[in-house]
């Protein structure tokens, strides 16, 4: 039980992961079934082929390819890629923290804390994360409006793809991951600590002072 936050964040931290790959978000072809995929660092490059042999020019999509360095990333797109990479690194080292402190252990330390703290902090990058949403890559993409499409029409403004969809799932799995990782170890401690003290070990069992005192004895 007390390992589902660790598992929560595992999870979160792989689709983080696969969020950061050419498919963040993506255009729809509005004369075609064609969809073309971008990603916060990359994109799924096209090119054009004549599949028939009969002068018909279609698109062909090709592998992930870096954004060229004369593209306009705007504020919104590189504090995007800001956040994204935040949360990325400091959820990579709270989960590799939890390896080494062992997600079963229930004492009362500064990594637990720590740890609930780091998911809430991935928790919120990763939201901010979307404000791609309101870049040049969603809005005014020049890939698209400049390349050679074929012709094709496609819409003016981009949707999730499979990547942005996964962000969105890491977002609430690091928000359980902290809200797991607060509630359960502290629970296990008050319970170890009410058990050390019905041993007579705790504080406050009353037995530290003595029965009788000096003035005592000598009335």
């Amino acid at each position: 039980m007390f390992c589902i936050p660790f598992f929560c964040a595992l999870s979160a931290f792989v689709l983080l992961f696969v969020g950061t790959y050419c498919s963040f978000v993506s255009f729809e072809s509005l004369d075609s079934d064609l969809v073309l995929n971008f990603g916060f660092w990359s994109y799924k490059s096209w090119s054009l082929v004549d599949t028939n042999n009969d002068g018909t020019i279609d698109i062909s999509l090709d592998n992930c390819v870096l954004y060229p360095n004369d593209l306009n990333i705007d504020k919104n797109w590189k504090a995007s890629r800001t956040f994204n990479l935040i949360a990325i690194i400091i959820g990579g080292s709270i989960l590799m923290l939890d390896c080494f402190q062992g997600c079963m252990s229930t004492k009362r330390n500064v990594s637990f804390r720590t740890g609930s703290i780091g998911y809430l902090v991935c928790t919120l990058c990763a939201g901010l994360s979307f404000i791609i949403l309101d870049s040049n890559l969603c809005k005014n993409n020049m890939l698209i409006t400049k390349s050679n499409t074929a012709g094709m029409d496609f819409s003016d403004t981009c949707s999730l793809s499979q990547g942005g969809k996964s962000t969105i799932a890491s977002t609430v799995l690091f928000f359980i991951a902290a809200v797991g990782n607060c509630l359960l170890h502290p629970a296990q401690v008050k319970k170890e600590e009410l058990e050390s003290v019905k041993q007579g070990g705790g504080e406050g069992d009353g037995l530290d002072e003595p029965l009788f005192t000096e003035e005592s004895s000598v009335l």
